[in-house]
């Protein structure tokens, strides 16, 4: 588990979840944007977290990103 507040987050408003009872993080919130929640990733990536990626929820739950996708089209 690392502290919210921790440097490696760079100031970052960071979430945490768990899943399969490990701690995981992000950053970020794009309701329905999946092209905005793209964008964000590759500025993630340039400022050096290489392995970022997008997540989808749905009641505070993590989806399938397909799943999600599909429910933002809606």
């Amino acid at each position: 588990k690392i502290p919210l507040t921790s440097k490696k987050f760079k100031g970052y408003t960071v979430y945490e979840y768990q899943q399969n009872g490990i701690f995981k993080y992000t950053v970020g919130g794009f309701i329905n944007d999946i092209e905005a929640a793209r964008a964000y990733r590759l500025r993630m990536v340039g400022q050096g977290y290489q392995h970022a990626f997008v997540v989808g929820f749905l009641n505070q739950e993590r989806i399938n990103l397909q799943k999600a996708i599909k429910l933002a089209e809606k």
